[in-house]
């Protein structure tokens, strides 16, 4: 254990890497304020994908060196839209009643309160839950997803174009989206931090920085310059759990909450280009901006481009149904007509054309069963309560509900129905809940078609609602006293009329009655004043308020899902006494000579904590045939003439054994008995102990040794990992 002042410099430089790249593209394509802000994380995350992929194609090692040329190159690319645009911050839809001077300085100190009082209390739940920078969750895709960082280390190759080769070694194109790992691994290269501490400190640096930005942005967009809507939706980042924490704690699902966190940079830019108020030229920019957010969101991972499609698509449809009728007014009703037809057309095309893809069809074909009845999930997705099972079994929790996240959206939802430029976010609500449904309660061949984008997977979907659900929320916060206002009164005048107070017109000096303004002008230093206050009220409210059982049980299963204890089956990967001897095999086994283990029982985590190469880096690696040779017959080595000769080729030295309680309790695909030859080695000949570390009861022997593969002679050290 570090503790998390170990974390800081690798935070502080991914924050930078997540950050700066984007905000001198952004900048140069015109954005500007909180907007501005909110797509830099995006266009950065683009922009570091890309430059990785550049770098392997033109021979460079990644590092900040091809990140710097790539930024620069995105500048230069983005300022004509810069010059189309002419500034896509301004001119934003806002309250009507907004001035220069201390009025936008009563908005950015909104916005910044939100934010830090939002990432003060998520920040100090995550740190908790994560237990410690060194933890290493204990899931699935942890093992390859630290693996993979410490490969782009030891490679110092990033593209998307060959990451796959981790776990296909030899091939010569394998993708995997890469761009998680290029974030982390700058992070672990600049400051020299630990694989697991540069990955937790990444983790916490999309949570705490890059998902608020987003958030802020895109209420920015879609609410205006209203201060009470922007504080309020940097506080609410702290009030809904299934973003962040239901990627950190299921999967381990990296890049999906990166790209998650990304999404609400795209939605913003595409409020903007369907603002009518702005020139045509405006509109333009900003959709050559949100294109240029893609590449991030795709290379994070492409599932956020259909969250993208799915999210938009109540915009886009709102969108049609506007430009057709304007013109259908305007006497052009053969285009009024031929547009939507030629949208759906296109639209059902692509769909069609997407979804019979090999990737997507694969991804369609990954089963899960339902987790609740369809009444339940409904419950969950309109409670909050999202991923919650009634009868737990193993780490399965039963979350209560969010009182206060569900009472809010409830109200948005009511006021969003009621004001036409906001009903959008409420069909987008509603698609995000209906998805989630369909992944959690039905899971049919006919639903699988709407959710297989995500691997019908409910802990990738979920996340998407507290999306929605923060616009909604912060709405209500904004709008929803005045509506509940004009509401009372419609009800008072039930009863009898309402008048408004009778105003004295107090007569001028000449005997005249002086004219007297319908409205009052509030002064600006007093209207900025109040808004300011209204929004730490705001803000108050909402950390007040996000608290309860609904926050304790879900950051507890994140808790339990990240300590390393030295109960085996708690820590359901990686236990305590297994780590202990993973931090000291570095000192033990020399650089360039492989250390075998079963991925199953956590010694796959040997490459990324020890950096100490292993064939298995992950449960579905590719086995050539020196690996088969190994995984099935090592203990044999001795006796089988077949297994040195493959000992060598890999320059196998060493063996983890960490016994057979594996994850999950085992795989129910049986993929974890594929590795017979690791099994047994205390009494197989040719295998000497070198280093051991017991459990909770010493009388029961040791829990994880490594050994020393004696049969084969001595191995010769191989070369350090490369990209080929």
């Amino acid at each position: 254990m570090v503790g998390w002042s170990g974390a800081v410099a690798p935070a502080a430089i991914a924050v930078a890497v997540l950050v700066v790249p984007g905000l001198l593209v952004g900048r140069a394509a015109g954005l500007r304020g909180l907007v501005w802000t909110g797509v830099a994380p995006a266009l950065s995350t683009g922009v570091v994908a890309l430059a990785a992929v550049g770098a392997a194609v033109a021979g460079l090692r990644w590092g900040l060196l091809p990140l710097a040329l790539a930024t620069a190159l995105a500048v230069v690319v983005a300022l004509p839209v810069g010059l189309l645009g002419g500034g896509l911050g301004s001119g934003l839809r806002g309250s009507g009643r907004l001035a220069p001077g201390n009025r936008h300085l009563a908005v950015g100190l909104s916005a910044a309160g939100g934010l830090v009082g939002g990432g003060l209390l998520a920040g100090r739940r995550l740190t908790s839950a994560l237990w410690d920078p060194t933890a290493v969750s204990e899931s699935y895709d942890a093992v390859f997803h630290l693996n993979a960082v410490r490969w782009v280390v030891d490679t110092g190759d990033g593209s998307s174009l060959h990451l796959g080769r981790l776990t296909h070694p030899g091939a010569a194109t394998s993708f995997y989206p890469a761009a998680w790992h290029d974030v982390v691994s700058l992070a672990a290269m600049t400051t020299g931090a630990g694989v697991d501490v540069a990955t937790n400190a990444t983790a916490l640096a999309v949570a705490l920085v890059v998902w608020p930005l987003g958030a802020v942005g895109l209420v920015r967009a879609v609410l205006g310059r209203r201060p009470v809507a922007l504080a309020a939706a940097g506080a609410l980042t702290a009030a809904f759990t299934a973003q962040p924490v239901a990627t950190l704690g299921w999967g381990v699902l990296y890049p999906t909450l990166l790209t998650n966190s990304l999404l609400p940079a795209p939605l913003a830019l595409l409020v903007v280009a369907a603002d009518r108020s702005r020139t045509v030229r405006a509109r333009l920019g900003a959709l050559a901006t949100a294109a240029g957010t893609l590449p991030g969101l795709a290379l994070a991972q492409p599932n956020g481009g259909f969250a993208l499609v799915a999210l938009a698509l109540p915009l886009g449809v709102v969108v049609l149904w506007r430009t057709s009728g304007t013109w259908w007014r305007a006497g052009r009703r053969v285009a009024a007509v031929v547009l939507p037809v030629l949208a759906v057309g296109v639209s059902v095309t692509a769909w069609a054309v997407v979804t019979w893809s090999a990737s997507v069809a694969s991804a369609r074909d990954t089963l899960w069963p339902p987790k609740a009845t369809l009444r339940e999930a409904a419950e969950q997705a309109v409670l909050f309560s999202h991923l919650s099972i009634t009868h737990p079994v193993a780490s399965e929790v039963t979350r209560p509900p969010l009182w206060l996240a569900a009472a809010l959206v409830l109200l948005g939802l009511a006021v969003a129905v009621r004001r036409r430029p906001l009903r959008w976010v409420a069909g987008a609500h509603v698609v995000a809940s209906v998805l989630f449904v369909l992944s959690w309660a039905v899971q049919t061949p006919e639903s699988r078609y709407l959710t297989g984008y995500w691997f019908n997977d409910a802990y990738r979907i979920a996340p998407l609602a507290s999306l929605t659900g923060l616009v909604l929320a912060s709405a209500a916060l904004s709008l929803g006293p005045g509506a509940v206002r004009r509401l009372v009164r419609r009800l008072g005048g039930l009863v009898g009329p309402w008048r408004p107070p009778a105003r004295t017109r107090p007569l001028a000096v000449n005997g005249r009655r002086r004219a007297v303004p319908a409205v009052r002008l509030v002064p600006a230093e007093r209207w900025a004043a109040l808004t300011t206050m209204s929004a730490a009220l705001a803000v108050l409210v909402v950390l007040v308020a996000a608290r309860g059982q609904g926050y304790a049980v879900t950051y507890g299963w994140l808790y339990a899902n990240s300590v390393a204890t030295s109960d085996t089956k708690y820590s359901d990967l990686l236990d305590a006494p297994e780590r202990a001897l993973l931090d000291r095999v570095a000192s033990e086994v020399p650089a360039g000579v492989m250390v075998a283990g079963n991925p199953w029982n956590g010694s796959g985590f040997v490459y990324a904590l020890a950096d100490r190469q292993t064939p298995f880096p992950h449960m579905t690696s590719t086995f050539t045939p020196a690996r088969a040779v190994v995984a099935a017959h090592l203990r044999d080595a001795a006796t089988d003439p077949s297994v040195c000769p493959a000992v060598r080729e890999l320059h196998l030295g060493y063996v983890l054994d960490f016994g057979t309680y594996y994850l999950w309790g085992g795989d129910p695909a049986d993929r974890d008995k594929r590795y017979p030859g690791l099994l047994d080695l205390a009494t197989a000949p040719g295998f000497t102990a070198v280093d051991s570390e017991d459990g909770p009861d010493p009388s029961q022997g040791p829990v994880a040794v490594l050994y020393r593969i004696d049969a084969c002679g001595a191995i010769t050290p191989g070369p350090l990992p490369s990209s080929s």
